[in-house]
């Protein structure tokens, strides 16, 4: 099973604290068994203390199938280099890029997948204080905008 292969639970259950790897480990591996060309994880951020702002992408350089890293660093490249244009064009200039940045083996979504893989953190969502629009607005401002979402 796609779903139960780290707990090798295959039933309904979901109160499991086993569950949660087969939950990281479902989506990489079902890209791998519908053969889709790339693999692209969208999070939202936190662990910025409310005052962290901007978009970052990661590759990994510790995939269990390592021919597919340098392909997932130019995937990281285009998509975040191509994200951050389009915020800033149409959302706020000020928009901050955090960059590419390797994951080293950290996150599950792209360190198995089958071909290249990424995963965009694309704001953080630990801010919640209401601020002004445009340069200096927190990030949680445009997570909640159906114009932000269809831009980025």
């Amino acid at each position: 099973s796609v779903y139960g292969s780290s707990s090798g639970i295959c039933s309904s259950d979901t109160g499991s604290v086993t569950r949660v790897n087969d939950d990281i480990r479902a989506r990489p591996l079902y890209a791998n068994f519908v053969g889709s060309d790339i693999y692209i994880s969208h999070h939202t951020n936190a662990g910025g203390g409310g005052a962290a702002r901007g978009t970052e992408t990661y590759r990994d350089s510790a995939m269990q199938h390592p021919a597919h890293v340098a392909n997932s660093l130019a995937l990281a490249n285009a998509v975040q280099n191509s994200m951050i244009a389009n915020i800033r064009d149409m959302w706020d200039p000020c928009w901050v890029s955090r960059g590419v940045k390797d994951s080293a083996g950290g996150f599950g979504e792209i360190r198995i997948p089958n071909r290249p893989a990424i995963l965009i953190e694309l704001a953080f969502h630990d801010g919640c204080n209401p601020s002004a629009v445009g340069c200096g607005a927190k990030d949680t401002d445009a997570l909640t905008n159906n114009y932000f979402r269809s831009v980025s």
